[in-house]
């Protein structure tokens, strides 16, 4: 009876205490910002959604609360007075849900001179606007325990027990929401450091970063096999398969280098030059990467996992270091590594430079890279080597069987039938043949009419 009175009584204080803060936020920002009109209809209800509805459901559960504290011994239950009050957490639902935008919606606002002078701390209150925004979203976890705290000290077979049973569910799905928005925050956050982070971010990239609906699954530091090298590579791994990954510069800043949509992932085998190393395959390139440890490693292929198939894995089946067979995704063999042709065997030097094939990725000279082909999904033609010219020859469809096409007459053939013309009727007029006139040109009397 002692600890149940104990957690009545810290329920009551508590809720005391939160009540007059929303009541503060009421009076020295909510009243003279709605009175100054420095916001528009819009942004004030962004920013304050139904905080005056919270604030006066909470004064009348504290009146209850305390009510109802003043007679425990008497009633003996406590539970009830919440499930009454049940209105007080409905609103929170909206509450909770608009915080992300309230908070988005302040930290835009502090741009303008009047808000932020009149919404900073004060020596009425210390916490300032943000600070008493987010009072409603940390009361509901303070709910969840000092309810579990109660039902630890009540017999089940208390008549509180059953209500403390269903007060306990509703502050549990309250504070599963509060638990997505404060996640949804601390992404926001670590997404807003990232895009200041990169000195030259491009607009499309960092509108991407902030805008899209994803999640940051993973950072850091990864070496890059590169054609020169290997480079150091500052990775992002975004929940919607999107690979981002930069330089690193002066102090935290980082020089943005590329954007890639991963199609696919392996892990590859270890050998004497290479360790801990993943294999990263995109629509249009691929690269490999290495970790400093295996427990990064692990770390990156789990997340990866988790980024294309939605689920996290521990153990990961490893492969040798081998590009795609169709050519479309090539990893390039590191320049420095390699000292003659891997085809003719000819040492590199100053004449005979080293070129990559970009089909297979290794390094020939440029005698057994002399051949050029246009590769899938590419509109120009790019330099092969010999074997992966024979290659691709074959893979290549036959051409169809068509026949050519017929050629057009140069003259077009008058089809047209005309009637046979009979010959002139001549006649002897002296030593000469006179061509005698048709008789149907003369009416009647034919050659008589000539005659006469």
């Amino acid at each position: 009876m002692e600890q149940r009175k104990k957690v009545v009584n810290e329920l009551a204080t508590t809720e005391k205490t939160y009540s007059d803060m929303l009541q503060l936020a009421i009076n020295i920002y909510f009243q003279p910002i709605q009175k100054s009109n420095i916001l528009d209809k819009n942004e004030f209800e962004q920013l304050f959604c139904n905080i005056e509805t919270v604030a006066m459901n909470s004064m009348l559960l504290c009146y209850d609360l305390q009510k109802r504290e003043s007679n425990f011994e008497q009633h003996d239950i406590i539970c009830d007075v919440l499930l009454f009050r049940k209105t007080l957490f409905d609103c929170y639902n909206e509450y909770i849900r608009n915080y992300d935008r309230a908070i988005e919606r302040y930290g835009k606002l502090l741009n303008k001179k009047k808000f932020q002078e009149i919404s900073k701390p004060n020596d009425k209150c210390s916490l300032g606007l943000g600070g008493l925004l987010i009072t409603p979203v940390q009361r509901i976890p303070r709910y969840v325990l000092l309810m579990k705290e109660y039902m630890k000290c009540t017999p089940k077979e208390h008549p509180d027990y059953l209500n403390a049973e269903i007060a306990l569910n509703i502050f549990q799905q309250l504070a599963n929401e509060v638990n997505l928005t404060m996640a949804d925050e601390q992404n926001r956050e670590r997404l807003q450091k990232i895009v200041t982070r990169f000195a030259s971010l491009p607009i499309n990239i960092s509108n991407y970063i902030l805008e899209q609906p994803h999640l940051l699954l993973i950072e850091g530091m990864l070496n890059k096999y590169c054609r020169k090298g290997i480079k150091k590579r500052v990775c992002f791994l975004f929940s919607d398969q999107v690979f981002i990954y930069g330089s690193p510069g002066v102090g935290s800043q980082l020089s943005y280098h590329n954007t890639i949509k991963l199609i696919a992932f392996k892990s590859i085998k270890d050998t004497d030059k290479k360790t801990n190393v993943i294999q990263l395959i995109g629509k249009e390139k691929a690269f490999n990467l290495s970790a400093e440890s295996l427990q990064i490693k692990k770390e990156w292929l789990s997340q990866l996992c988790f980024a294309l198939t939605g689920e996290q894995k521990t153990e990961f089946i490893e492969v040798d270091d081998e590009g795609s067979e169709d050519g479309t995704t090539v990893i390039m063999t590191n320049e420095e590594e390699v000292t003659e042709c891997m085809k003719c065997k000819v040492h590199f030097n100053l004449t005979t430079r080293k070129h990559h094939c970009n089909y297979c990725g290794k390094v020939f000279c440029d005698k057994c890279l002399s051949y050029r082909i246009v590769l899938p999904k590419q509109l120009q033609e790019s330099k092969v080597c010999v074997d992966c010219y024979d290659k691709i020859k074959k893979i290549e469809p036959p051409l169809p069987s068509i026949p050519p096409p017929r050629r057009k007459s140069l003259f077009i053939q008058n089809t047209t039938q005309f009637k046979k013309r009979e010959p002139p009727r001549m006649r002897k007029c002296g030593q000469f043949l006179v061509r005698t006139p048709s008789i149907k040109n003369f009416g009647d009397n034919g050659l008589d009419s000539i005659q006469n």
